[in-house]
C-alpha cells in the first residue's frame, strides 16, 4: 500500500500564507538578523498543519505533493506589502522547513502561478531542488506519478480555471479536464486521478473510475480575494490517498477559517 498527501498553494512569505514556527533572516549588511515569528493568523495555519501530521501518521508517506505556489513571490502589484519577507531565499527556505515536517519518501512539485513563483527559475523549483537532500524530489511544469506496483497514474498540474460568478460552476473546469483526459488516452497515457489546485478551495468530480481533485489550500483570505466578494471564501487542508493493487481511497480534511471580516460593534 502506497500513501499520497496533496497539498497546495503555501505560499510562503505571505502574511496570510503559512510559516513555520520561527524563521531568522539575514540582514543585507549580514552583521545582524531579522527573527520573524507567525501572526495569530498564521498561529492557526501552523495548529492545522500540525494536525495534519499527525492524522497522517509518524511513518512516512510514499509522495508528497506540493503542487504549485509554494512560495508568494515579490508580489510585485502591491510591492511587497502583504508580505512578511521579500527574500526570495528566506520564502524558499521557509517552504523547505515545511515539507520537511512531512517526512515524505519522495517529494513531487510542480510549477505554480508565474505572478508568485517566476518562470526563470521557478521558486518552486528551487523548493524541490532543496529538498533533494533529504528525500527522492522531483520537479516539472506537471508530472504523471505513475506507481506500476500498485496499478495508479497520477496527473499533478498547479492551474485550473476559477469560477465565482455563481455556486454551480466551480466544477466545471475540473469535468473539463477530466473529459479532455479521456478522450486523449492515446496521446497522454490513461490517468486514473487528476490532481489541480490554484483556485483555494476543493472541489472533486468523479466519471466512472476515474476522478478528477482541486486541492484546498494554505493561505487565508487575501486582499485581492477581498476584491472578488463574499463568493471567495478560502478552504484550509489537503487530500489524502491510500493505493493498493489499483484501488483508491480517499480522504480530504478542509478547514473553514473563522469570518476574516473585520466586525465594528456599534
Amino acid at each position: 500500500m502506497k500513501k499520497f498527501l496533496f497539498l497546495s498553494d503555501m505560499h510562503s512569505g505571505s502574511v496570510y500564507g503559512l510559516m513555520p514556527p520561527q524563521v531568522k533572516e539575514k540582514t543585507a549588511s549580514g552583521d545582524d538578523e531579522l527573527v520573524h515569528v507567525p501572526s495569530a493568523s498564521q498561529v492557526w495555519l501552523l495548529d492545522r498543519w500540525n494536525e495534519m501530521l499527525d492524522t497522517i501518521g509518524k511513518e512516512r508517506v510514499h509522495v508528497c505533493v506540493c503542487n504549485g505556489d509554494s512560495c508568494d513571490g515579490l508580489h510585485k502589484k502591491g510591492n511587497g506589502y502583504m508580505l512578511w519577507t521579500t527574500n526570495l531565499d528566506v520564502q524558499v527556505q521557509s517552504a523547505v522547513e515545511l515539507l520537511k515536517m512531512v517526512k515524505a519518501k519522495t517529494y513531487a512539485l510542480t510549477m505554480g502561478s508565474g505572478y508568485h513563483v517566476g518562470e526563470n527559475m521557478c521558486l518552486d523549483e528551487v523548493v524541490a531542488t532543496r529538498l533533494e537532500p533529504f528525500a527522492k524530489s522531483h520537479f516539472s511544469a506537471d508530472l504523471a506519478l505513475n506507481d506500476e506496483e500498485e496499478g495508479v497514474r497520477i496527473h499533478c498540474a498547479h492551474y485550473i480555471g476559477v469560477s465565482t460568478s455563481s455556486w454551480q460552476y466551480p466544477s466545471t473546469p475540473l469535468a473539463k479536464e477530466l473529459v479532455m483526459a479521456l478522450l486523449n488516452e492515446k496521446e497522454y497515457g490513461v490517468f486514473d486521478v487528476l490532481v489541480r489546485s490554484h483556485a483555494h478551495y476543493y472541489c472533486m468530480v468523479e466519471l466512472g473510475s476515474h476522478f478528477a481533485v482541486i486541492t484546498p489550500a494554505w493561505q487565508l483570505r487575501t486582499p485581492y480575494e477581498v476584491k472578488i466578494g463574499l463568493s471567495m471564501l478560502p478552504q484550509i487542508g489537503y487530500v489524502f490517498m491510500e493505493v493498493q493493487h489499483g484501488k483508491i481511497w480517499k480522504e480530504k480534511k478542509i478547514w473553514s477559517p473563522k469570518s476574516p471580516i473585520r466586525e465594528v460593534r456599534l
